[in-house]
């Protein structure tokens, strides 16, 4: 790349990319290639557990708030479609956290 004052600048942008082919025949040691996998896939790992622990916390908000409202223990079960000793468990967690 030529500018008008005289100077150059190249960018180079190396991204690598999840399960893809190295199709450039590039020689990458295969540690380096292990490593990389891994640095691939946290960001998915990551999003993975952020949305576990929030479908939980939605979770416990729904039974605690049906808990609430006057249902029975075998009403949450069937409802959230879950053991009723789960159920029982996340209430009295709950219901501990609260005093």
């Amino acid at each position: 790349v030529r500018m008008k004052d005289g100077l150059t600048q190249i960018i180079i942008n190396i991204e690598a990319q999840k399960d893809e082919p190295n199709e450039y025949d590039i020689p990458i040691e295969e540690n380096i290639r292990k490593d990389m996998s891994v640095i691939c896939n946290l960001s998915q790992g990551i999003e993975d557990k952020g949305i576990a622990i929030g479908e939980a916390r939605e979770k416990t908000k729904i039974i605690i708030g049906m808990y609430n409202k006057g249902f029975i223990l075998e009403q949450i079960a069937a409802a959230i479609d879950n053991d009723i000793k789960v159920i029982s468990a996340m209430i009295k967690s709950r219901e501990l956290e609260l005093v």
